[in-house]
């Protein structure tokens, strides 16, 4: 996989050159660096690196733009590594300090000699340091690895193999967001040789998943920023049955904690959605300061709690110790230990404040849970910090002094002057805030922060075809947007191909991705690249493709807006609404919509027309975070009492004569209908909707010559199908029905019509020319009336023989076995031609059926934009989302 960190390294220093104020000095001096971030002077300037002068473990970042400036290396300094770009260089030396020249190409350098003595150096241009010091040559573009050198005083430098980085243990907690072996906190870890734990014993790296939280030991290349774990702890937050869900707030409850979700949140097995109370599920995630928990994966184990073998399980800090009673509370769970067995406790045994992990196989009674196991937390119980250990943390800053001092998973962190900070600043810092911190730990045993990095909500999402990829600027262009990645951004492929080790270096142009991401220093960042389709396996000649679009307005001029530097065109059959999903018209819209206001965009874009994303819906989304009654549910009708009231995915729904509907009337509301809903939750968690669109599946597709065309009707009819074309229709090639014409051969997507057997609803229409001498026909849809060789699709009748090709899910397979497996509403895809027979119909010449996937569906996230705790109204507050 690419390495992204070395992009990112450049990046964070020009952020933290950026951030923190840096002293100018009179004309023509001279300076020896100890440590911080140093230049910007007046005149010409020398700046001195003397291994006698320079801080262990400095942070250093060299960046002057006037006059004509040298780098002088002192004999005796030893550079045991070096990445080198174009115009940045970083060297790290043997006292582990790090030193990054910004605009390295304009600096002479200087081997040997002393200026403060007056004795001269031997001067070498960029190129030439970098040639004759580090063994290698300075790249066009992007990053390479240099060498070490041991730098003497007659100005010889004696080129040294790169270091194979500190002996120092290094802890990292936070979560698992990409594998290649395993990547958290932006750091990739070799694992090959790690232990690996797990609540239920030892593991091995098929147990680790997206979004777990960890707690990994091991050693990391200064040079290299690489790690190698000796060791991988993963214990759940918190396991259970769900006791009440929260579809306002995107959050749940079980075992008596709130359980928040936000766009990240990793799901495997469900989507948020699709919970229902009493689903059992495991959760790993952050415990804020008021006790509730963010979710970065929910994996729902069972639909319900099965007595004496579903595990109880919850970690916590211990509150209200009753020694007496032998009880004590995490969040508002009363817990038993009078019957429990103890692991790793510390010498004085509980204490108010010790984190631990429960564990019951009994459910709670009356609000106490009976612990079976006390084990102490994984954080503090297997490791031992040393001086200048490495530490790096994620999570809630859990108590606050002050923004120099306050713990986050209870582990003490301090600031200083040459603390920097990426996505805020240490005015930022408050209790509750979401953060990622990297340093060292000091002699007392504190994380002495080199870096902060402040959470964003990711609320821009875009989704579509890639345009072009670019490796060395770690950039992916989609709908003309180029979004960065970074060392921290999240790779999941849901794709056929399911890579586990995937990342952009695995994208290609032509695959579908969804992006989240937010606006950073350095323009959009991706929090997430998730792939649902590989460019090899969408269908040829994808003239025009859905796309999904939410961002930040950057102008808007009817009938087009600019979001995310997405040019967007709207048309009078676009479908508007305001912030409070009323229906509005297009001149309204306009007239209401404001630069910085976000929207939430579904369209297409015509690859064949002007290149534009041609708007369906578009809707202004509140940025009142404070509200918290507004509701989105996707899901099936599952009881259905009138067509005012009835459920979806367990959540009671009420209409009334204000609902608006869409993709059909009130009429069709049915039990097993797919919906969305649109509305307002009430105090007792009953959904008022506002709106009601029908989501009718879309996977039918018939691609063949029009038999017959009604203008009136508004239909055609191919292969002996009807086919509805309403206003929500969208064409490619010819534009309206009235320019098809008998004979064209035409593409068509769309649902059944849910009011009428075997007429297809057409959500796209694409003619590809007059039909003559055209024989390949396709057919999908679902299996009816199945008598083997034969069945239907939508009344047509599909004739199979031998020699017909046969495949489920990509795997050949022969007629027997596939009508074996074939039932009545599966989906197939047919291609052949008609049949010459008696009877009308398709004799196939090859038949695939998909199988239903319930792991990748498993694995869809949540696309909630439910605002973490930490976001304050205070606009200084970097989690705003800007």
């Amino acid at each position: 996989m690419t390495d992204v960190r070395k992009k990112g390294l450049f990046k964070i220093c020009a952020l933290a050159a950026a951030i923190v104020s840096s002293n100018s000095w009179a004309s023509d001096d001279t300076f020896s660096v100890q440590r911080g971030i140093v230049g910007k002077g007046l005149g010409n300037d020398t700046y001195v690196l003397s291994a006698s002068l320079i801080d262990s473990n400095a942070q250093i970042t060299i960046t002057d733009t006037q006059g004509f400036n040298s780098l002088q290396l002192i004999g005796g300094l030893s550079i045991t590594g070096s990445i080198i770009a174009e115009d940045t260089m970083k060297l790290t030396l043997s006292n582990g300090a790090e030193i990054t020249i910004l605009g390295a190409s304009s600096f002479s350098y200087i081997l040997g000699g002393d200026p403060l003595a007056g004795t001269a150096g031997s001067s070498k241009t960029y190129q030439s340091f970098v040639s004759d010091a580090l063994g290698a040559s300075v790249p066009q573009s992007g990053t390479i690895n240099g060498n070490g050198s041991e730098i003497s005083s007659d100005g010889t430098a004696v080129v040294t193999a790169p270091s194979t980085g500190s002996s120092s243990k290094t802890v990292s907690v936070g979560e698992i967001t990409a594998f290649g072996s395993v990547i958290v906190n932006g750091v990739h870890y070799d694992i090959s040789s790690s232990s690996i734990e797990t609540d239920d014993g030892t593991g091995s790296v098929t147990d680790l998943e997206l979004g777990m939280q960890v707690t990994i030991e091991g050693e990391i290349d200064e040079s290299t920023g690489e790690g190698v774990a000796t060791s991988i702890n993963y214990h759940a937050t918190l396991e259970g049955p769900i006791e009440s869900i929260d579809l306002a707030a995107q959050s749940f409850v079980v075992l008596a904690q709130t359980v928040s979700t936000d766009e990240l949140t990793q799901f495997d097995n469900v989507t948020f959605d699709t919970l229902m109370v009493g689903n059992v599920v495991e959760v790993s995630g952050h415990v804020n300061s008021d006790g509730s928990i963010l979710a970065t994966r929910v994996d729902k184990q069972s639909d319900t709690a099965a007595e004496g073998s579903t595990v109880y399980r919850i970690a916590g800090d211990i509150s209200n110790l009753d020694v007496n009673g032998e009880t004590f509370t995490i969040g508002d769970l009363v817990v038993d230990y009078s019957s429990a067995e103890f692991f790793d406790l510390p010498e004085g045994g509980l204490i108010d404040g010790l984190s631990v992990v429960i564990e019951s196989i009994q459910a709670p009674q009356t609000g106490v849970l009976t612990a079976s196991k006390v084990t102490l937390e994984a954080l503090t119980s297997g490791t031992e910090m040393t001086e200048n250990q490495k530490m790096n943390l994620e999570g809630f800053i859990d108590s606050f002094v002050s923004g120099a001092e306050f713990t986050i998973n209870d582990y003490p962190v301090i600031t200083n002057d040459e603390t920097s900070f990426r996505n805020g600043n240490a005015d930022n810092l408050i209790l509750g805030i979401r953060i990622k911190v990297k340093g060292s730990v000091d002699s007392e045993g504190r994380l002495l922060a080199n870096e902060i990095n402040f959470h964003k909500n990711s609320k821009i999402e875009i989704e579509g075809l890639v345009e072009s990829v670019d490796q060395d600027e770690q950039t992916v262009t989609i709908l003309g947007s180029t979004i960065k990645v970074d060392p921290d951004t999240r790779f999941q492929d849901h794709s056929d191909d399911k890579v586990r080790e995937f990342g952009l270096d695995d994208i290609v142009s032509g695959d579908e991705l969804e992006i989240r991401g937010y606006v950073s220093d350095d323009g959009i960042l991706a929090s997430r690249i998730k792939r649902h389709e590989g460019a090899a396996d969408i269908d040829e000649e994808p003239i025009e493709h859905e796309v999904e679009l939410s961002g930040f307005v950057e102008s808007a001029l009817l009938p087009e807006l600019v979001v995310n530097g997405v040019t967007v065109t709207t048309t009078a059959d676009s479908e508007f609404e305001d912030d409070q999903h009323n229906t509005i018209t297009q001149e309204a819209f306009f007239d209401l919509i404001q630069v910085d206001d976000l929207v939430e965009i579904e369209g297409y874009y015509d690859s064949e027309g002007d290149g534009q994303l041609v708007v369906q819906s578009i809707e202004i989304s509140t940025n009142d975070e404070t509200d918290n009654t507004e509701v989105e549910l996707e899901g099936s009708i599952d009881s259905f009492t009138s067509l005012t009231e009835f459920t979806v995915n367990g959540h009671q729904v009420t209409t009334s004569d204000d609902t608006e509907f869409s993709g059909a009337e009130s009429g069709s509301l049915a039990e097993g209908v797919d919906v969305e809903v649109e509305g307002t939750q009430t105090m007792d968690g009953i959904i008022q909707a506002d709106k009601i669109s029908f989501e009718f599946k879309k996977e039918l597709r018939v691609e063949a010559t029009i038999d017959a065309i009604d203008q009136d009707a508004g239909t055609i009819t191919v292969l002996g199908i009807s086919v509805l074309i309403n206003s929500d229709s969208h064409f490619t090639g010819k534009k309206t029905l009235a320019d098809l014409e008998e004979g064209d051969f035409v593409r068509i997507k769309g649902y059944e019509n849910p009011e009428l057997a075997n007429q297809i609803v057409a959500t796209t229409v694409h003619q590809q020319g007059n039909g003559n001498g055209k024989k390949k026909l396709t057919l999908k849809g679902y299996a009816a009336d199945i008598a083997s060789p034969n069945f239907s699709i939508l009344g047509v009748q599909v004739f199979s023989t031998d020699s017909t090709g046969f495949e489920i899910d990509d795997d050949d397979i022969n007629l027997a076995s596939f009508f074996q497996n074939l039932s009545a509403g599966d989906l197939v895809t047919v291609k052949g031609s008609l049949s010459e027979g008696e009877e009308a119909g398709l004799q196939a010449t090859s038949i695939e059926l998909e199988q239903d996937d319930n792991e990748e569906e498993g694995e869809d996230s949540s696309d909630s934009d439910t605002p973490d705790d930490e976001d304050a109204e205070d606009s200084d507050n970097p989690d705003d989302g800007e």
